[in-house]
């Protein structure tokens, strides 16, 4: 029986090691970018791996595929487009409107 916990045991810890690596290797993104004709905002950091965006008031959730980043701020729903990194607001009727544009950060 000894011999099964250790394996067991031995297990555990790969797997465990295997979960705070993911952790550290998430893939992220940081956009510096204009909304509404105003100075650049402080940065968004994008979390692509665990689907959040901090907007520099706070963390929320995003749905994020590899056309677009979305989040509700203040009610509203905005996008912004990865191939042009252009920033729109969803109106009542269901189009969108550019609002804004972002860059990279440099790394």
């Amino acid at each position: 029986m000894d011999v099964w916990a250790a394996r067991i045991a031995a297990a555990a810890v790969f797997y465990a090691s295997m979960l705070i690596t993911t952790d550290v290797i998430a893939e992220t993104l940081a956009l510096k970018c204009s909304i509404g004709g105003q100075e650049v905002t402080a940065p968004f950091n994008i979390d692509l791996t665990n689907k959040t965006i901090d907007l520099g008031k706070g963390v929320v959730l995003a749905e994020v595929n590899r056309q677009a980043i979305s989040w509700r701020e203040e009610g509203v729903l905005r996008t912004i487009d990865r191939s042009t990194y252009t920033v729109f607001r969803r109106l009542p009727d269901g189009s969108f409107f550019q609002i804004g544009t972002c860059q990279p950060l440099e790394k």
